[in-house]
């Protein structure tokens, strides 16, 4: 019990200060918003690549880009587009009059981060659109024309749905970061602690929404 108390309980949050709580609140939260929005555009520029230039540099960049390093972008990119925020201000638990603990968020960082967020979230949303536009054009075009066919057509098909599937459930967030901009710009903070309710909603479907769509696939397309 001390254990849980001193280093997972609630007076640890209450006694740690700003460090803790600032890397918490940002790193499971904005963290994880920012790398899905990333992971989203590099999706649909992949898809990009694959079916519209097959043959280009991009893709032969893709193929010999080992796992390592691109699990090393992954991790490095996101955080370098939420570095900023960590030095915004002070972060920091409370207990609310029910007993609840909650994290203090100044309604000044909570504009500038939910600004960001949309602005990250929009950028991304476009990329996305652009990519799946002259994706599903060139779909189209491949199967009006037998001869100008993709190599795996099918496969290319169902890769798309499931990559626009995630690119609609980035849209559903940039919704969300829509809402939260504007009730922060009103310095409503209760409904921005509503929207923040649901908006775990939003994170969960740009979370499970490959894993699920994967479903409609088959073996050969899954590997």
């Amino acid at each position: 019990m001390v254990l849980r108390d001193s280093i997972f309980g609630d007076d640890f949050a209450l006694n740690s200060g700003y460090i803790f709580p600032t890397f918490a609140y940002y790193g499971t939260y904005y963290f994880t918003v920012h790398s899905q929005v990333w992971g989203s555009v590099m999706i649909s520029v992949n898809r990009y690549v694959t079916v519209c230039q097959p043959l280009s540099k991009m893709a032969r960049l893709y193929d010999r880009i080992d796992k390592p390093l691109l699990y090393s972008i992954n991790i490095i990119v996101p955080f370098l587009m939420m570095v900023r925020m960590l030095f915004q201000g002070s972060v920091y638990y409370y207990r609310t009059p029910t007993g609840e603990l909650n994290v203090y968020t100044p309604m000044p960082i909570v504009r500038n981060n939910a600004l960001q967020g949309l602005i990250v979230s929009i950028v991304g949303s476009l990329v996305c659109a652009v990519c799946y536009f002259l994706v599903i054009r060139r779909l189209a075009s491949a199967h009006r024309d037998p001869n100008g066919a993709l190599r795996d057509y099918g496969r290319e098909k169902m890769l798309t749905i499931v990559g626009f599937a995630l690119f609609l459930a980035l849209c559903a967030s940039t919704l969300f970061y829509v809402l939260i901009c504007i009730h922060a710009a009103d310095d409503d903070n209760k409904d921005v602690n509503v929207i923040r309710t649901y908006y775990i909603y939003a994170i969960m479907a740009l979370t499970f929404v490959n894993p699920w769509m994967l479903i409609i696939t088959n073996k050969n397309t899954r590997r």
